[in-house]
């Protein structure tokens, strides 16, 4: 199928019959990357701009009509109309309907059009994505006054589908750091691993493109599988084993973020946190039951698992935008583990609720044939590092989430 941009060029797939009978400019001696030559890139946009003055009609083809096609088609409008390659290209993307164009040919095509950007980046300017969620609202509110915060909405950016939205807010910008807390709304799914580590993907490559370092933040739950060994202390070397997607996802990220650090592709920080807590949160769920039974006057429901009670280290807002806040003005790189100072059981979260809503604490506790992993996680180089450390503690967080205004 022939996809036109307008009524002279398009683009489609070599061995598509569609072509047949079209002027066809042949691009498949270039390569998918940023490893084509400029002199290579320029020649086939000029021969493009050569055959489509004489025909008056062309099609740019590549092996599968996604990239170098629409690529090249997107320069050679840019040239036969006098506009930039970033019109030219928002016009091929908008026409076609294709997002999935490899992110370093249409680099170094825009390079061939475009002196290099000699603007450096901006010492203290951060981008965050998914910056009016939660945390990035916490990150604000925290650090607003310590940092020149550009920050992007979820919906703004499609991050799973590609590189470019955030490329161009980057170029814009020129942020020395991107925090990245954009995360798929549903977290649960098989294919929340899938888009979690295509969203990691795309935002490392912009990174790599533009010099920017990346911190950002993990979980607890990339040590979820460990249900068997009891309580346990984590170290921020310690290998991941998660259970269920979520975790999975998380897993993943870092692996690949570890992969890429290794490669000298990016420098990044990784903060691995503890349960987050905190006014404008529905989570962790519990502790909304908690209050909800509570204030009704009627018992607590808490498990007792083979292993024993579950606890959490719970880690407030505040606390976890901080450590953020540090990672982004010290760049280290690296796995920080970030948690509060200590882990606690349900029950004892449930005590202090009932006595921050002050209401009487009774409880009913449930036996489950299962394990469950109570991990606290050592702080201790994020504390020596990052001079990183928990300043809330758990009767004030929450009486922050349930009594303030």
């Amino acid at each position: 199928m022939i996809r036109w941009i307008n009524n002279t060029l398009g683009t489609a797939a070599f061995e598509d019959p569609a072509t047949a009978g079209h002027e066809v400019l042949d691009v498949r001696s270039l390569v998918d990357g940023p490893a084509n030559g400029v002199a290579a890139l320029r020649e086939r946009i000029e021969a493009g701009l050569t055959m489509l003055q004489k025909s008056g009609r062309l099609i740019v083809c590549c092996d599968y009509g996604i990239s170098r096609s629409n690529t090249i088609a997107a320069a050679i409008l840019a040239r036969r109309e006098g506009i930039s390659f970033d019109e030219a290209f928002a016009t091929t993307q908008l026409q076609t309907g294709e997002v999935r164009m490899d992110y370093g040919i249409v680099q170094t095509v825009r390079a061939t059009f475009d002196a290099p950007n000699s603007q450096p980046a901006v010492a203290g300017r951060v981008l965050v994505t998914g910056g009016t969620g939660f945390l990035g609202q916490w990150l604000n509110r925290i650090a607003g006054d310590r940092f020149e915060f550009v920050s992007h909405r979820s919906k703004d950016i499609d991050l799973v589908a590609s590189p470019f939205g955030l490329d161009a807010v980057v170029r814009k910008h020129r942020p020395d750091t991107i925090i990245h807390l954009a995360n798929p709304r549903i977290y649960n799914t098989h294919e929340v691993v899938g888009q979690s580590l295509a969203m990691l993907r795309n935002v490392a490559d912009v990174c790599h493109q533009h010099g920017v370092f990346l911190v950002w933040p993990s979980s607890w739950v990339v040590f979820s599988g460990r249900k068997n060994e009891g309580e346990i202390v984590i170290g921020d070397d310690v290998s991941p084993m998660p259970y269920g997607n979520y975790a999975m996802s998380k897993a993943l990220s870092e692996n690949m973020l570890d992969y890429l650090s290794k490669a000298g592709h990016i420098r990044a920080c990784i903060l691995r946190m503890t349960p987050i807590y905190g006014k404008g949160s529905s989570l962790p769920r519990f502790l909304f039951r908690t209050a909800e039974a509570c204030l009704a006057g009627t018992p607590v429901t808490t498990h007792c698992y083979r292993n024993g009670r579950p606890k959490l280290q719970l880690l407030h807002a505040s606390d976890a935008a901080q450590a953020l806040a540090l990672a982004a003005a010290k760049r280290p790189e690296g796995k920080f583990n970030i948690g509060s100072m200590e882990a606690r059981t349900t029950q004892d979260l449930a005590r202090i609720i009932a006595e921050v809503l002050g209401t009487p604490f009774e409880s009913q506790e449930i036996q489950l044939q299962a394990s469950v992993a109570n991990i606290t996680l050592d702080t201790t180089k994020a504390r020596n590092v990052l001079q990183w450390s928990p300043k809330m503690n758990l009767k004030e967080g929450f009486e922050e989430m349930f009594l303030s205004q």
